[in-house]
This record gives structure tokens, sequence and C-alpha cells, in this order.
């Protein structure tokens, strides 16, 4: 604070001054409020403003990856995560000369004092007009309200409330990845760059597509990854779902940004509700997302990230082919 520049000067009412103080004090220690009705209004405030028509689908290396990226760094400066890029910026900024764009990274950086680093993550990007990637076909805004603005908005709801905890062993790294539906453009930088490096990685737990619980009516979250460390079989084991069923699956197949990390020797958890109709057609939209089963989804994840901080290790173990082409098999029938 620098005192020369006091906003609250002597000449006022002293007792306006005192009062003016706590509030504020009040307003910059405050704790956000968990209780179910607000998660649930984050959640859906923040899914509005990434599915909004003026984002154009958030295709990457456009100015609506832009909007979309400056959207989300104001999300982290607001929960209290410090830059990770340099300490000074949140956008890690690279280029692709086969594509010649700009894609922007957005990671944000809790800082608990540990040699560790757990990152959690999400891509932001989308398909933008359906120009590539669509099952519809160009001229529409896809919106990807649950591919993938569900998992940005359950990464940033992560972000409070591992912000509000006190924990020992682990630091957190947010990310908000580009260049997914492009072909893991952001992650695969990622986790080449000297940030991922510095921070010295445990794990990585990525959200993807995790706002159409029980579409298929089958009341099941999908979890890829469960062989990626031995760890997770105690782990799981212990913390076991009230509200819905755990499929596991023990390899991730490289459908999204955790197979960036799991390729690097990083144990991953990948969450994710399944591939519902409107994947990739302009229908995926925000009336479609289910915010009671995101928070169920988020609740049973908050109460596995505590319990895995209280491991002093997380080994990481390569799946088998067995394991491997059982995933595939799983994603080609049950998730087409």
């Amino acid at each position: 604070m620098n005192k020369s520049k006091c906003i609250f000067p002597f000449s006022g009412s002293i007792v306006l001054n005192i009062i003016l103080l706590i509030n504020v004090h009040a307003t910059l220690f405050a704790q956000p409020d968990f209780s179910r009705a607000s998660v649930l209004k984050r959640l859906s405030d923040d899914e509005l403003v990434l599915t909004a028509d003026s984002l154009r689908g958030r295709e990457a290396g456009t100015i609506y990856e832009i909007k979309a990226r400056n959207y989300i760094a104001g999300r982290f400066k607001e929960i209290g995560l410090k830059p990770a890029i340099g300490d000074t910026s949140y956008y890690q900024k690279f280029y692709r000369k086969d594509v010649k764009r700009t894609f922007n990274n957005v990671c944000g950086f809790l800082d608990n004092k540990a040699s560790k680093t757990i990152v959690i993550g999400a891509h932001y990007d989308h398909l933008g007009m359906g120009n590539f990637g669509s099952r519809y076909g160009p001229g529409k805004i896809h919106h990807g309200a649950d591919d993938n603005a569900s998992g940005v908005v359950a990464m940033m709801e992560m972000a409070r409330f591992l912000s509000s905890k006190l924990h020992n062993h682990y630091n957190y790294m947010f990310v908000a990845f580009t260049g997914e539906e492009m072909g893991l453009y952001g992650s695969d930088f990622f986790i080449k760059s000297d940030i991922s490096k510095k921070v010295n990685i445990t794990y990585m737990i990525n959200f993807d597509m995790v706002g159409r619980y029980n579409y298929d009516n089958k009341n099941r979250i999908i979890l890829f990854g469960t062989g990626s460390s031995p760890m997770w079989r105690k782990i799981l084991r212990k913390d076991k779902p009230v509200l819905f069923k755990l499929k596991k699956i023990k390899y991730g197949p490289p459908f999204s940004d955790h197979i960036s990390f799991y390729n690097n020797g990083v144990p991953i958890l990948y969450f994710t509700t399944g591939t519902p109709l409107e994947y990739h057609t302009p229908s995926d939209e925000y009336q479609t997302i289910n915010f009671e089963g995101m928070t169920d989804i988020l609740d049973y994840v908050e109460k596995l990230t505590q319990d895995i901080d209280k491991s002093d290790k997380i080994p990481f173990r390569e799946s088998n082919k067995i394991e491997i082409l059982n995933a595939y098999i799983f994603s080609l029938f049950e998730m087409p």
C-alpha cells in the first residue's frame, strides 16, 4: 500500500473513514459463498458469458478467443490467482507457423509455497462458425456450451474453492487451454514450456464436456485415466460418489488436453459427462446445460482433490495395450 496516496483523507469524518476502512477490509478478505444456490448462479453466469453470440464460438487464434481469454483472466484476478507468466501476465502467448495464427493459454497460479503443483485445466476454444470440425457444417455460430464452456466454468469454480482452503502439499495451476479443437495446440505448448518445468507438475485434472450430466439417463460420470497412477485406485476406492455412478476407464484416449500431460509422464484424471447429439453442432447451447449436475460433479472433485492433497507422491504409470484398446472401444460405442 502506498500510504502517501491514502484514499481516506483525515479532513473528512473520522467515524465515516473508519466505517469505510472496515467495509473495504471485509470486501478484500471475504470468502466466496459456497452455498448450492451461489455456486449454481456463478456457473450459470460464467456459462452465459462464454456462450454469448458476441464471442462467435470462441474460435482459437481469432479476436473472439481474445474476448474469451480476457474474461477468464478477469475471473482469475478476481479469485486472487497470481499471473503465472513471468509473474506479470495471465496470458501464455505462442505462434504456430503451420496455421499462421497467434494463440493464448490463460494461466493462473495458486501459490501455497509448495514444491509441487497440480494442474487443473479445460480448453476454452470451440469451432467458431463451424468452418472445421462441425457435424452440422459452416454458417452458424457453434456456441460450445458443453464443449467446452462447461469445463472452463467448472475449472474456475474449482479455483474459487481451492483458493478458500488451506493446503500444505501442493500449489495449483489453473489453465484455460486454447487450440484444443485444432489439435491440442495449447496443452502441447504448455507442457513443453519453461513454466511447466518450473512448477514441477504432480498430476493433471482435465474438465472437458461436463455439462450434460444424465443426458443419456445412465446416471454416470466418466473418468478416464484411472490407470495413470497406482495411487488412483486407492484414492478412488475411498472417495465413492453418492449421487452418481463413476465409470472408470484406465486410459485416457487422445481426444483432449490431458493426453499432452500423459505423454510427458504426468498422471491424469479426465472428467466428462459424455458425447450428446448436440456435440460439434450449433445446438450445443446454454439452454442444454445441466447446472445441477455440474454442481454435483464439482462437490465430488472438490472432496477428491482435498484427499489427494494429503498424499506425498502420485507416481506415473503407463497404460498397457489392453487398457488402451478398452478405452478406444468404450469411446467408440459409448461415446460416439
